[in-house]
């Protein structure tokens, strides 16, 4: 089975994690911690696995999709982004090397160099332009992300994947593809807001480019169809905060579907939210209870509607063969540390 990552950091919940046995990855906002004094106190404590008691595989994102979506609160420059805390308002500034230097203390196993979510569709001018910006933020991206490995000797290597912009055209994704192929990233990201009607092209352009030694994560992807579509053009993993933003707003997935927990149908419902289903929600709590936590805006209805869509999401892809992945030759000790943790979780 492939692994699915289930998105909890989005830009309101700084770091968040879900396990009943089946989750994979968990992915942390950067720009949410850089609102917050958050990521010297992760540090201290021994980075995120520590802090969070996850011994999973950890992915931090660098902060572009999250900027991207603060458009009316900052400013891209070549130096990097001021935004607008969504939390306080107070100006914080982004680089590469601030978010190289927040991922290095979160001491994730993989960080995503910082890039320009482009809006999608855009003019070719402007693509071209945030492409080139880009390219040079990745390369102060590797720099930085050096110095802060020397820095970390005796610490766990963390891994930097490289993240492909390019919207819609062709010639852009697999210049940038191949640009990010000849610097020293472990991994490559395939961003940005891809159009369903062309998500296995645009996989297919960037992984033709990427040695076959690396790992090619694609952001953001959920529906069935879509990670079929990238698996079959070279696709490895996948993230995505469907799953949870779904469940916290009482959209249950299941393997017929989904639907709306919130129905009046469900008030007087002792039964689990699927039946058959082994996660810890179904085996604990019924649909009666998760739509009233849901209804009262209760955390634990949020959490238990996570649990259960997080599940689902796993199950979906069993016949996604996934020697592929593992086939990857490691370049170095965290690849292979990453992948015996990928084989160890059902």
């Amino acid at each position: 089975m492939y692994r699915i990552g289930i998105d909890l950091g989005g830009t309101n919940i700084a770091v968040g994690v879900v396990d009943d046995g089946h989750a994979i990855v968990s992915r942390v906002s950067v720009p949410t911690m850089a609102s917050r004094p958050a990521a010297e106190v992760v540090r201290d404590m021994g980075g995120l696995h520590k802090f969070m008691r996850w011994d999973g595989p950890m992915l931090t994102d660098s902060g572009g999709f999250q900027v991207f979506s603060l458009s009316g609160l900052r400013k891209i420059k070549e130096e990097g982004v001021t935004f607008a805390s969504h939390i306080d308002g107070r100006r914080i500034f982004m680089g590469p090397e601030e978010s190289m230097q927040i991922q290095s203390n979160l001491g994730s196993d993989v960080a995503m160099a910082f890039d320009e979510c482009i809006e999608n569709p855009s003019p070719r001018e402007y693509v071209e332009r945030s492409c080139a910006r880009t390219t040079r933020w990745l390369e102060r991206c590797v720099a930085e992300h050096k110095r802060l490995t020397e820095e970390r000797l005796g610490k766990p290597y963390q891994a930097l994947y490289g993240v492909v912009q390019g919207a819609n055209y062709e010639d852009l994704r697999r210049h940038a593809a191949e640009q990010i192929a000849s610097l020293d990233f472990d991994g490559v990201g395939i961003g940005g807001a891809i159009e369903k009607r062309i998500i296995g092209d645009t996989c297919a352009w960037i992984c033709d480019a990427m040695p076959e030694s690396r790992p090619r994560h694609v952001l953001g992807i959920a529906a069935v169809d879509d990670i079929f579509a990238c698996v079959e053009n070279g696709g490895d993993t996948f993230d995505c905060v469907a799953p949870a933003r779904c469940g916290r707003n009482g959209a249950i997935f299941t393997r017929h579907g989904r639907y709306n927990i919130k129905r009046a149908q469900f008030k007087h419902d002792f039964g689990p939210l699927e039946e058959g289903c082994d996660c810890y929600t179904c085996t604990h709590y019924s649909r009666a209870y998760v739509d009233h936590a849901l209804r009262a805006r209760e955390f634990n209805g949020f959490t238990l509607a996570t649990i259960h869509n997080e599940r689902e999401a796993a199950r979906r892809y069993p016949s996604i063969d996934r020697r592929r992945l593992f086939q990857r030759i490691p370049r170095r000790d965290t690849r292979q540390v990453l992948r015996e943790r990928f084989e160890g979780l059902s």
